[in-house]
């Protein structure tokens, strides 16, 4: 736009910046940063749907079958990178595009605002996502995830009511009636309950004392009729490997939580520095009048 200037008898032209002057906005953009933050989470919400839709064709109703529980957890972290890195690469392009430079700038400076900027919509999307998560967890909703029930699945067989109730029936099977034995010994549910507590106590730690374990073989010989020898076998052979089970098991979950908070964080990181690199290119697009 042009303005005419009178002045000592001279008439001045003054042709207008189509650019914002630093009194007419601030340097942060926020239209800008919460316009690319809503595309950003508005594709990661599409991502992550259709990711559940191919979910459900790579697992089957049993627990144990379909995918497994390894490449499971490498098709989910690839699927994971590319959602969070290419919606946040998405919404800071759309910020650097958007944003309305400021003609006191040089042109690096005016990158670096732009970055900044992208990087913004990469904040305000970590938050938003962390200020759900709060809200689920205060809400008391649980998300587990299928690769670490399935690696501890083991573990909480052990642990929970039916697994105890299984693995005390197993260890009480009476021996086999012979022909001078007409009728099962008498079984206690008072000592029952005992040794399903010792279990419950041994499935926590992973471990079970020698003296739990030749408790357990006693009270087993005393009250199904089998030899000490048996008793003690039996507990050896299937007891002790099931707690052996479940530490493996609770041990490889431990692993799989380390190395899904390490990717998450790294993943950020990249989407972080994606935010930054996008909201630049918009820029430069932007700048250069590109019909992109």
């Amino acid at each position: 736009m042009a303005q005419i200037i009178e002045g000592h008898g001279e008439a001045a032209i003054v042709t207008s910046s189509p650019a914002t002057s630093a009194a007419q906005q601030h340097y942060i953009d926020w239209p800008a940063v919460l316009g690319g933050a809503v595309v950003a989470w508005a594709l990661t919400f599409l991502f992550f749907t259709f990711a559940s839709g191919i979910g459900l064709t790579m697992t089957s109703t049993p627990w144990n079958e379909g995918m497994s529980a390894t490449w499971f957890l490498i098709a989910a972290a690839i699927w994971f990178i590319w959602t969070q890195v290419s919606s946040v690469m998405a919404g800071g392009y759309i910020a650097g595009r958007l944003r309305r430079r400021v003609n006191d700038a040089t042109d690096h400076e005016v990158e670096v605002r732009d970055g900044v900027h992208g990087l913004l919509v990469w904040a305000v999307s970590a938050l938003v996502g962390a200020a759900l998560a709060l809200g689920l967890a205060a809400g008391g909703v649980k998300t587990v995830s299928g690769v670490a029930a399935s690696t501890t699945r083991v573990a909480e067989s052990v642990l929970d009511d039916k697994g105890l109730d299984y693995v005390t029936d197993r260890l009480f099977r009476t021996a086999p009636l012979s022909d001078d034995v007409t009728s099962a010994p008498q079984q206690s549910e008072t000592e029952r309950a005992e040794v399903r507590r010792i279990i419950a106590a041994g499935g926590r730690s992973g471990t079970l004392s020698d003296v739990d374990s030749t408790y357990i073989a006693q009270t087993i010989a005393r009250l199904t009729g089998l030899s000490a020898e048996e008793a003690r076998t039996r507990v050896d052979g299937f007891l002790t490997v099931q707690l052996t089970e479940a530490r493996a098991a609770i041990e490889k979950g431990r692993k799989i939580g380390v190395t899904v908070t390490f990717l998450t964080a790294a993943t950020f990181l990249l989407s972080a520095l994606a935010g930054w690199w996008a909201a630049c290119m918009g820029e430069h697009h932007r700048d250069s009048n590109l019909r992109v």
